[in-house]
């Protein structure tokens, strides 16, 4: 989830930087950050509860349990990416873009 949450600020700060080249060659950069940021995040966690559940169904007995233990586990892998990411980033997940 790590790599997930880091994708975000790479892509937003990609976006941010292209875009006066982009525009001065007649395109945009716009969407890049959804394209290569979060996309990317929202698939990792749609595996990872995917993976995680099918796992969890194995081993414990009831569904409820089962999903309630695997979004525990993603939300708290998630939340530990998202932490790391900000620290690194100082706190800016998105990169402003100045028009």
């Amino acid at each position: 989830m790590v790599f997930a949450w880091a994708l975000v600020p790479i892509s937003s700060l990609d976006e941010a930087t292209e875009q006066g080249k982009a525009l001065a060659a007649g395109t945009s950069a716009a969407g890049t950050t959804v394209i290569f940021g979060l996309i990317p995040l929202v698939a990792a966690h749609v595996i990872g509860l995917v993976v995680l559940g099918v796992i969890a169904m194995s081993g414990l007995r009831t569904r409820r349990m089962a999903m309630f233990h695997t979004v525990g586990a993603v939300a708290i892998a998630s939340l530990f990416g998202l932490a790391i990411v900000m620290a690194v980033s100082h706190g800016e997940l998105i990169v402003p873009t100045s028009r």
